[in-house]
Formats: structure tokens, sequence, C-alpha cells
């Protein structure tokens, strides 16, 4: 789940649907997300694909800590 900055709690389907239709800061960006691990009950790890007309464009592993159903930090890294 995330909390957004208004408070809001989005559930893990939520956020997918919401990242799916957000569209980025790029025309016609989709981000896949993939592979959801959870490495301890506070972090989770998942890959993250920026697709762009069909093609990736990106791809970064993303770390998410997380404390009593709070975000408190969210890394990303480019993989290549």
């Amino acid at each position: 789940m995330l909390v957004t900055t208004g408070g809001a709690i989005l559930d893990l389907e939520t956020l997918t649907e919401s990242l799916r239709g957000a569209g980025g800061s790029q025309p016609g960006l989709s981000i896949e997300v993939e592979g959801v691990t959870g490495i301890t009950p506070e972090v989770y790890r998942f890959l993250e694909r920026h697709i762009v007309d069909g093609a990736v464009v990106d791809v970064r592993v993303v770390t998410a800590v997380m404390e009593d159903g709070l975000l408190l930090s969210v890394h990303e890294t480019a993989r290549r």
C-alpha cells in the first residue's frame, strides 16, 4: 500500500492501476510494475519498466521502505 501526500491510502492493486494510467511526464508513457518482493516486513523491491510507443525506454529497480503502513522512502536505481 502507499499513502499519498494527501493522506489517501492506496493498496497495491490501486497503486498499480494508478501508475498504469498516469502517463508520467512523457506523452504516451506507461509504467509496468512486476516482481514485487517483500525483503523484510518493511522493505519491498520491484522492477519498473517505462514504455513509450511499445518500446521499453527505461528500467528501474525500486526499493520502498514502509513503517506502520506509511511510505518512508523510495529509491530508484536505473538498470541497463
